[in-house]
């Protein structure tokens, strides 16, 4: 039963029933400190015995992706509109698709026409 008011410090030092617990999981030890932060971050907010030991290989992966997914959004948040137009030209060869493209196109369209295979 629950008694009210104030607690003695002998009193808090009763070990629960179930005996003590387990301290939290430890990050791998390949991680580097970015991933070890999030990975501490994550485990002191929830409680001791919330990752079984099952789940620590899915701990990980959440842990590495989203500390990739931070960096890679840094670098891409640096193009507001994009990559550099001329950077774009070319890596992708975009001033040559729009030539490339119309007489290929037409050049297609005749040949299917003309060797469709079936009765005329």
């Amino acid at each position: 039963m629950h008694t009210r008011g104030r607690y003695s410090p002998a009193d808090l030092s009763i070990v629960s029933p179930d005996g003590p617990r387990e301290p939290p999981p430890e990050p791998p030890a390949y991680f580097n400190e970015r991933e070890v932060v999030e990975w501490r971050t994550i485990v002191e907010c929830l409680p001791q015995d919330f990752f079984p030991r099952e789940s620590l290989a899915l701990l990980t992966s959440y842990v590495s992706i989203a500390c990739q997914l931070e960096v890679i959004t840094r670098e891409l948040s640096r193009f507001k509109e994009g990559p550099p137009r001329d950077a774009a030209k070319r890596i992708l060869g975009a001033d040559q698709i729009p030539r490339s493209v119309g007489p290929a196109t037409g050049k297609f369209g005749s040949q299917t026409a003309a060797s469709s295979i079936g009765p005329q």
